[in-house]
């Protein structure tokens, strides 16, 4: 006998749906900081507080 899995129904979540919806622009730099934040994350705390400036970097770079 096998067993069947329920299907999955994979809706996306607000922010899911609002990211998809975004403009490519808007994609890119949400990207970009999410990537930072993942890099300091994963280091020690002596860094974590640049994580701000380095958003703020992001999207100036963005805006200009």
């Amino acid at each position: 006998m096998s067993e069947s899995k329920p299907p999955i129904t994979e809706e996306l979540t607000r922010s899911q749906k609002a990211f998809v919806e975004a403009p490519e622009p808007i994609q890119r730099l949400i990207r970009q900081v999410l990537a930072e934040e993942r890099q300091v994350m994963h280091l020690s705390s002596k860094t974590g507080t640049s994580i701000h400036q380095k958003i703020l970097d992001q999207v100036k770079s963005v805006i200009r």
